[in-house]
């Protein structure tokens, strides 16, 4: 870096013909072979983080909530890009806590961007739906684990994870609509047979029922403390208007 001309090592970025995909692919084997060697399942996280820019330049730029500056009462936007981040999840030696080690990064270009270049706007599920399927191909549609917080929490990313061999792991608000299973249907019964049973009472209401099952369980807390908490588990469809219910364990 003390050369005078190091500023030309960057510019094999922009003068080179070269694939982000084919190098997500390759760091993903890199670290997959990791986990497999470490005997732990292929925990793959997805979040989004704002690259703060503006300028005319800079075409894929919008106006979003700057996470880190923005309280529950005072919402403080910014421009900038937002990107995609699909990380995996693997213990270092020398850290108490698990690193989060990204191997591929998507720009999601803002609608105000799409709607000037006519294009078709992607929405982030849009874009973790394509990346799921790209990974599991990666992957030969082998199990794995794809975690991120309530934004992915939604009936049509589930499906597409249940075809892929995928666990999806989320925050589910707690007025969602939970359903029974359908109970079975007479073979000689004409008509189309119902996808969900009675309507189930909401986790916000199954929190407030002490009659329920509750079991306490020690889990590893911040800090690398063990902590005693109550749970309260159970299964059951997840419908959303316009998507066929899908299964899901839910833990309170």
């Amino acid at each position: 870096q003390y050369e005078k001309t190091f500023c030309k090592y960057h510019r094999v970025l922009n003068r080179d013909k070269w694939s982000g995909l084919k190098g997500a692919k390759i760091l993903l084997g890199m670290l997959v072979y990791l986990a497999v060697n470490l005997g732990i399942p292929i925990m793959i996280i997805v979040d989004e983080t704002i690259e703060r820019r503006k300028g005319a330049k800079i075409k894929a730029k919008g106006k979003y909530r700057a996470a880190v500056r923005s309280t529950e009462k005072n919402v403080v936007k910014c421009w900038g890009l937002k990107w995609i981040c699909m990380m995996v999840l693997i213990p270092l030696p020398w850290s108490e806590r698990p690193w989060a080690l990204p191997f591929l990064t998507i720009l999601a270009p803002s609608k105000q961007s799409n709607d000037e270049t006519g294009k078709k706007h992607k929405t982030t599920v849009d874009w973790t739906i394509q990346a799921t399927n790209i990974i599991s191909r990666w992957l030969s549609y082998g199990a794995w684990i794809l975690i991120g917080d309530g934004a992915y929490a939604c009936v049509e990313l589930a499906h597409i994870c249940n075809a892929n061999n995928v666990t999806l792991i989320s925050r589910l608000r707690t007025d969602v609509r939970l359903f029974a299973f359908p109970e079975k249907q007479p073979t000689n019964k004409r008509g189309r047979k119902p996808k969900k049973g009675k309507r189930l009472p909401s986790l916000k209401e199954l929190a407030k029922d002490p009659n329920q099952p509750w079991k306490e369980v020690d889990v590893t807390w911040y800090e690398g403390i063990t902590k005693r908490v109550k749970i309260l588990s159970g299964v059951c469809l997840w419908h959303t208007n316009g998507q066929d219910p899908v299964n899901i364990r839910w833990v309170l």
